[in-house]
């Protein structure tokens, strides 16, 4: 297996777990497990630079069948689409449409934005590529799994926090402690930043008891000292 590859590949499955995935379960939920081997694939494939190939879809197959030592990859023509090749490497579907010019666009697992991941490189390289990538599918969805989870329990956490600061602000306004004009909200993105909203006033803190203080500092009620 080509060590480029592998290093490229590594790379982008870390930037995309360390930098993205958390946005991308905001929007797209458990999805994300299937979608995640596609998503680092684009970033991957984007960054290839290389000159027009005119190699096709079959000059792929044969070659893919020449590395991975199998004369079938359990390949088949997709009924709804003429120009849709789908095969099964060692680990999942890969989803292959022809392109009319030369070169292919190439989706792993996830093939419902259709046409979106364009190769530009030669069968050999590309098959190389495709094998490599391949090889990485178990750790890219057992991190997918993993940031769900954490995002889910990041979510628990929030909630709790969220409840817990507007019960604080509401027993210092009850109880005179402070005085607030204007409506009240807490919200929560992660467990060290909650955003917290009072009449015309918004602010970050990264605890309760931070809140707690400001809210002291900033609206406590001045006691009669008549």
């Amino acid at each position: 297996m080509d060590t480029r590859h592998k290093q490229k590949i590594q790379q982008a499955i870390d930037y995309y777990f360390e930098t993205t995935v958390h946005g991308d379960i905001t929007i797209y939920g458990d999805s994300i497990i299937q979608m995640s081997a596609m998503v680092i694939w684009r970033s991957i494939s984007r960054r290839l630079v290389s000159n027009p190939t005119h190699d096709k879809v079959e000059d792929l197959l044969e070659i893919l069948k020449t590395l991975s030592s199998s004369e079938r990859l359990h390949d088949e023509q997709s009924h709804e689409d003429i120009d849709l090749i789908i095969l099964r490497l060692a680990h999942i579907p890969w989803y292959i449409y022809r392109c009319g010019g030369g070169g292919y666009y190439i989706q792993p697992l996830w093939n419902k934005s259709r046409r979106e991941v364009y190769v530009n490189l030669g069968a050999w390289e590309t098959a190389e590529l495709m094998i490599a990538f391949d090889s990485f599918i178990p750790q890219i969805l057992e991190r997918a799994e993993e940031a769900i989870r954490k995002k889910a329990e990041m979510g628990k956490i929030c909630e709790i926090l969220r409840v817990s600061a507007e019960g604080i602000i509401n027993r210092l306004i009850s109880d005179g402690t402070i005085q607030v004009e204007g409506k009240t909200s807490v919200t929560c993105s992660t467990p060290n930043k909650i955003e917290v909203e009072l009449g015309n006033s918004k602010w970050l803190v990264t605890s309760l008891e931070e809140m707690e203080k400001l809210l002291l500092r900033r609206y406590a009620q001045k006691k009669d000292t008549r």
